[in-house]
């Protein structure tokens, strides 16, 4: 019942191991015409199949633009465990019933898939799990070095084919290529490293197919064997990335494997430049936040267990930080300030029931001693001037004047006072003092004026407003109190509550006739209010555009979601 969304034309799927990544993956490789999964779904006695019907089916859009769906299915056979098939559509699995015909024709797409934990190259194969049974030489390195003067005259030019010795079988290498002057570029940009030249062959000179690989710089002369396993990797998919013919399927299974940051990010910079070049579609598994930073939230696909049973769940839609809360990435937090121990409790609810743990991460929700005044006076100023990223949510009896913005003004209006103006308008107060260095008069009162400029703009895209006067008018109502009061066998009186000054003198005094803490209150009212989400308020909190004029947070603001 998972169903996963591409919306971006590169999509990177992350979570813990074992959620399902690379399976969806090998989906994905069996999903167009010719291909199935069978490659990688399999049978043995350890991993017997369970279910013979397994199943997924997918969405395309054909070249006469018509959503088509098609459904692969593994096929009962006695004789073939591994044989997958098309089938007509399920409608108890949501597909669409076809009029005409009985089933869709899978899409046509070239599909390059690679896997990095398992992309060696033959040096390595050999060096590393080469069978060594029955070898005339006495180990490892003395076989490889009796067998490398082949492969030594066939990247020097000497030979192009060598033949089997064994009869009617194929010969021992493919054709040597020489990388050209575009792929040498995107090798040596993603590695950061100048190539001046490149050769590559498959053969199977080590005892199994694999590839060979002599890169050439300013400074050395060297095969995979003394090349890091990165550069090796890179080369591989920098190859079979270019060679792909225009809209392939790209499926990338951890590629960030033996790659420093900084080759990370310049990898996703080459897949993206390769997408606009040649309308590809990538998909990548990875554990990297380097490949999943400054992607779109419709590029981040989280894959998880959950614990309770077993089911396995993907969120299609994710900032990166809430991406990094799945793989334990430490998240640098976007704080928020608020004036009281209230207002704390609300938003985080808020975020929690509305989103999840892992945007609840994302921010670093705090409040100080003095309130209002003191964030006015010392946080917003110190924030501003250093440029930190950080919000406040003010309760709405902070709100004085909408949107102030000294833009607008001429310049020579733009003045010390006139400052001090707008400041009070947008603030309510003149308390704020800006304090500038020492130095002549002109140059203070510039830095004065440049401060207060800094303070203004800060306070504009940086400060919110609850709605209403204070947070415990948001989700006080009598008929949760009434309740409230009965699950403590307690009479509630209406008329003891409506003389008292705000909510918040309500619920200490909810809090005292009950003896149950203010706290826990809350979260009972809080539950009852969440249920109604049609609310003023609660549209106020969640959209960037206020109802009825209210003032509004705009929570999708904070994450950088605009719509």
């Amino acid at each position: 019942g998972v169903r996963i969304t591409f919306d971006f034309p590169l999509s990177v799927f992350v979570g813990h191991n074992g959620a399902g990544k690379s399976s969806t993956l090998h989906a994905l490789y069996g999903a167009p015409h010719g291909d199935t999964p069978k490659k990688f779904w399999f049978e043995t006695k350890v991993d017997p199949i369970i279910e013979d019907r397994h199943r997924f089916f997918y969405e395309y859009i054909d070249e006469k633009f018509d959503l088509k769906e098609v459904i692969k299915t593994r096929i009962k056979d006695a004789d073939n465990p591994d044989l997958w098939e098309t089938s007509r559509p399920l409608i108890k699995d949501g597909m669409k019933k076809i009029i005409k015909g009985k089933r869709n024709t899978p899409v046509n797409k070239n599909v390059v898939y690679l896997d990095f934990r398992s992309e060696l190259s033959a040096f390595d194969k050999y060096f590393y799990f080469g069978n060594v049974d029955r070898l005339k030489s006495i180990n490892r390195q003395e076989y490889i070095r009796r067998r490398s003067p082949m492969l030594k005259k066939i990247l020097d030019g000497e030979k192009d084919i060598y033949p089997s010795s064994k009869k009617n079988k194929s010969p021992l290498n493919e054709p040597l290529r020489i990388l050209n002057e575009k792929e040498l570029k995107e090798i040596s940009f993603i590695l950061d490293k100048k190539y001046t030249q490149g050769k590559v062959v498959k053969h199977a000179f080590y005892n199994e197919w694999g590839f060979s690989i002599q890169f050439i710089t300013d400074h050395a002369t060297y095969s995979e064997a003394y090349a890091g396993s990165g550069e090796t990797a890179v080369t591989r998919l920098v190859l079979d990335v270019l060679d792909a013919p225009n809209n392939s399927l790209i499926l990338l299974d951890e590629p960030e494997v033996s790659l420093h940051p900084g080759a990370q990010k310049r990898l996703k910079l080459f897949l993206l430049e390769q997408i606009k070049q040649k309308q590809h579609q990538i998909i990548v598994s990875t554990h990297s936040p380097h490949l999943v930073n400054e992607l779109p939230p419709e590029a981040i696909k989280v894959f998880r267990q959950k614990q309770d049973d077993g089911k396995f769940v993907v969120s299609n839609r994710n900032l990166p930080e809430q991406a990094f809360h799945y793989i334990e990435h430490e998240v640098v937090k976007r704080r928020i300030i608020v004036e009281d121990a209230c207002a704390k409790m609300l938003l985080e609810f808020f975020i929690k029931r509305e989103f999840d743990e892992a945007t609840l991460n994302m921010f670093e929700i705090v409040f100080y001693p003095g309130g209002a005044s003191n964030i006015k006076s010392d946080h917003i100023k110190f924030y501003a001037q250093e440029r930190i990223n950080a919000f406040v949510i003010f309760d709405g009896d902070q709100r004085f004047s909408a949107d102030i913005d000294f833009h607008h003004l001429e310049l020579g209006k733009i003045t010390n006072e006139k400052l001090k103006e707008l400041i009070k308008e947008a603030t309510g107060t003149d308390k704020i003092k800006f304090k500038p260095d020492g130095g002549d008069s002109i140059h203070k009162d510039e830095q004065e004026i440049q401060m207060m400029k800094d303070y203004l703009d800060y306070y504009r895209k940086q400060v919110f407003f609850f709605p209403l006067e204070i947070p415990e008018d948001i989700f006080w109502d009598e008929e949760s109190a009434k309740t409230f009061c009965e699950n403590q066998f307690l009479p509630f009186a209406s008329s003891d509550y409506s003389a008292l000054k705000d909510s918040k003198d309500k619920f200490f005094k909810l809090s005292t006739i009950t003896n149950i803490p203010v706290s826990a209150c809350y979260t009972f009212f809080l539950n009852r209010w969440f249920t109604n989400k049609e609310s003023d308020e609660y549209l106020a909190i969640n959209t960037s555009k206020p109802p009825s004029g209210k003032s509004t947070i705009g929570i999708p603001k904070l994450f950088g979601w605009q719509n």
